[in-house]
């Protein structure tokens, strides 16, 4: 009689997602997990992190928007977070920001490729607009946006980064100057949390 093969079953794993966004007073949280069935085929390994990201300031080349309000978003899959509302100082052409935000978040380790596959992100810009009102210049609570700069939260995995400029993509009078550091999701249960910082 012939020897019956042996069966092996097919290797699925499901990611479960779920994503959160809270403010707090020293930092502002929202958590991201994707989604994604794992080709039976690849080992992929999934690693949850800690991310706190600083948005440090906005450089502005261009003069007509010396003097002019902005804030900047922070697109992460569905979840949006802002940042305070900055100010470009002529003398400096800066909007200062430093708001600091801190993210848990699933990275997939692809053992085939040795490298975290990309988790895309983006940093959205937008001009606030003003009116008079009785001789004042006031914000009319209307935005428009200048451009955007993408970048992948997995870039930033066991490396720390102090300062490093985003061009946006569409718009090179503008730059977003960033820091990052990134820990395991075990490493940061360890940590205290994030001091407080005036906004």
């Amino acid at each position: 009689p012939k020897t019956p093969k042996p069966l092996y079953p097919e290797k699925i794993s499901l990611i479960m997602n779920q994503d959160s966004a809270t403010d707090a007073s020293s930092a502002r949280n929202f958590d991201t997990v994707s989604m994604g069935s794992i080709d039976s085929t690849t080992s992929i390994i999934q690693r949850k992190f800690s991310i706190e990201l600083t948005i440090k300031l906005l450089f502005v080349s261009d003069q007509k928007y010396f003097g002019e309000h902005f804030k900047i978003d922070w697109a992460q899959g569905k979840k949006r977070i802002d940042t305070k509302v900055a100010k470009v100082n002529p003398d400096t052409q800066i909007a200062k920001f430093v708001d600091k935000f801190s993210m848990k978040t699933n990275l997939h380790w692809d053992e085939e490729n040795n490298a975290y596959r990309p988790k895309p992100s983006s940093l959205q810009v937008f001009w606030l607009e003003k009116e008079l009102v009785d001789g004042r210049s006031q914000l009319t609570g209307k935005k428009t946006q200048i451009g955007f700069t993408s970048f992948s939260l997995s870039d930033y995995i066991n490396r720390s980064v102090s300062a490093e400029k985003l061009y946006l993509e569409q718009n090179p009078d503008f730059y977003i100057e960033i820091s990052v550091k990134s820990k395991s999701a075990d490493q940061a249960r360890l940590q205290q949390t994030i001091p407080t910082v005036s906004t």
